[in-house]
């Protein structure tokens, strides 16, 4: 009933959010429509997230369970920062005016090297937590609590 009530109100959040826009933007369709794919692709993240999860921390498969939140985590995010590193060797490669992403990485700071590592332990944090939650409730609440981290941003 929670969870059912929380996505009504986030929907209806959502609505009144893209009235208010309708009316004092002046934008063409075309953004707007790519601006509502993320959260299609966040409710099938999620959802594979649920299904993963569930199932790896099932007592009664090949695993019996021993996988932890953390463990596949970090199977997560290695395969998600290897797909990243691979799209911005392709896409940054300053083949451009523009500089490439590593010469721009040896251009910053020790301290903003230093913070951008520390920004890496909160985003894991937060990642072992969704992972931790999607284990033990539905779908919909990882993804309504999943959409509430855009709000420290």
């Amino acid at each position: 009933l929670i969870e059912g009530v929380a996505a009504v109100l986030s929907a209806i959040g959502s609505s009144l959010i893209g009235l208010h826009a309708m009316d004092t933007l002046e934008a063409p369709l075309v953004p707007l429509l790519v601006n509502l794919v993320p959260p299609f692709l966040l409710a099938l993240c999620v959802s594979t997230l649920r299904m993963g999860a569930s199932e790896l921390f099932r007592l009664d498969n090949r695993l019996e369970g021993t996988i932890s939140p953390t463990e596949f985590t970090c199977i997560k995010l290695a395969l998600s920062s290897l797909t990243a590193l691979g799209m911005a060797m392709i896409c940054e490669s300053g083949a451009e005016s523009k500089a490439s992403w590593w010469s721009a990485l040896l251009a910053e700071s020790p301290t903003g090297l230093l913070l951008m590592l520390l920004g890496c332990i909160f985003v894991l944090i937060f990642q072992v937590n969704l992972t931790w939650l999607a284990g033990l409730t539905s779908a919909a609440t990882v993804g309504i609590i999943g959409g509430v981290k855009v709000i420290p941003q």
